[in-house]
């Protein structure tokens, strides 16, 4: 009856562990997916920023070409 009883418990134990097992793949796959949409959105982030920088450059240079255009007219304005 003990032999039984092991038997029944090494049974349940075994499927438990198979239970977990399997789980720790799925779980192990799904990090695995993180990990790559991680490096995805920090690719996409730098290209974000490049372009953002770009842009305040141009921005920068326009504010530049206008306020020297300002002054420049201003001053024509000021010697009538």
């Amino acid at each position: 009856m003990e032999e039984n009883y092991c038997k029944e418990k090494h049974k349940y134990i075994d499927a438990r562990l198979d239970e977990h097992e399997e789980l720790l793949k799925e779980h192990t796959k799904d990090i695995s997916i993180l990990k790559e949409d991680s490096r995805e959105y920090k690719i996409e982030i730098k290209n974000l920023i490049k372009k953002m920088d770009d842009f305040m450059t141009t921005i920068r240079w326009g504010l530049g070409i206008f306020v020297t255009v300002s002054i420049f007219v201003i001053g024509i304005l000021l010697k009538k």
